[in-house]
């Protein structure tokens, strides 16, 4: 009897030595294999400086993006071929429409669905595209969108034509097509601010800090007076418009802060 208990005892002593000698053999293939991967892994790492520019460019794509999507929801609209560029979905230099062929399109078509379709085969995507009130589709005839085609729709379909100066002020406004024999439903500043806050433009701000304060007044001022040749945007401080910077500029300057920070008070 016990012959036989000594026989099984070491029957089940070899079996779990085979067991143990079964998991030092895998345990040692597992670790092979981790040695394998990871040698192999380390020689395909990509360098260290292309990684970092790579996330920097996306970075400040997004950021650019980001901002045009917030300057979109002041305007209660989206900045949409811009966007499209940010994206990745449309070619820069992908052509705008001229007047002249705007014109010639409207003359040859029949509505104002057609003439809409005809215009977006040749620009693809609008330039702005919202309202509040009445809905208005925007195609620029240049990159800032100071001249512009404006598809409006309202109780009836209008198109119009807006050719405005670097801040803002209307050179040229005329109609190109409506739907009712009236044209008194647009007004001649429809699209100014789009223009405006697309381009970041707030006319006497020649600092360039985004506000119309008095310290626009005294930069302006130290300039006329040849104290100081220091001008953020020379362009913001010819309020007159009359391609020159002077004391006519700096009286009406003085105006407008007066009236900006009594509106923005209130």
């Amino acid at each position: 009897m016990k012959n036989i208990k000594a026989v099984i005892a070491a029957a089940l002593c070899a079996g779990l030595g085979l067991s143990f000698a079964a998991v030092t053999v895998n345990a040692g293939a597992v670790e092979t294999e981790e040695s394998s991967v990871t040698e192999e892994y380390t020689g395909t790492l990509p360098a260290e400086a292309t990684a970092v520019t790579t996330t920097t460019a996306v970075t400040d794509n997004e950021k650019e993006l980001q901002k045009l999507r917030e300057k979109g929801e002041r305007m209660v609209g989206e900045y949409t071929r811009q966007e499209k560029v940010l994206l990745g979905e449309l070619d820069a230099d992908t052509p705008r429409i001229t007047l002249e062929e705007a014109e010639n399109i409207i003359e040859e078509s029949g509505s104002f669905r057609e003439i809409m379709k005809k215009v977006m085969d040749i620009c693809k995507f609008p330039d702005y595209n919202g309202g509040s009130g009445l809905s208005i589709t925007e195609f620029w005839l240049n990159d800032s969108g100071s001249s512009k085609l404006m598809f409006v729709v309202g109780n009836f379909e209008q198109i119009v034509y807006v050719d405005r100066s670097y801040l803002g002020n209307t050179k040229e406004f005329k109609y190109l097509y409506n739907s009712r024999d009236t044209k008194a439903e647009v007004p001649v500043n429809s699209g100014l601010l789009t223009y405006k806050v697309y381009n970041d433009i707030l006319p006497g701000d020649v600092n360039g800090d985004g506000d119309l304060n008095v310290a626009d007044v005294v930069m302006l001022q130290r300039w006329v007076i040849g104290a100081s040749d220091d001008l953020t945007d020379w362009r913001l401080g010819d309020v007159v418009e009359d391609e020159r910077l002077d004391t006519f500029d700096l009286c009406v300057l003085k105006r407008m802060v007066v009236e900006y920070m009594r509106d923005r008070d209130q």
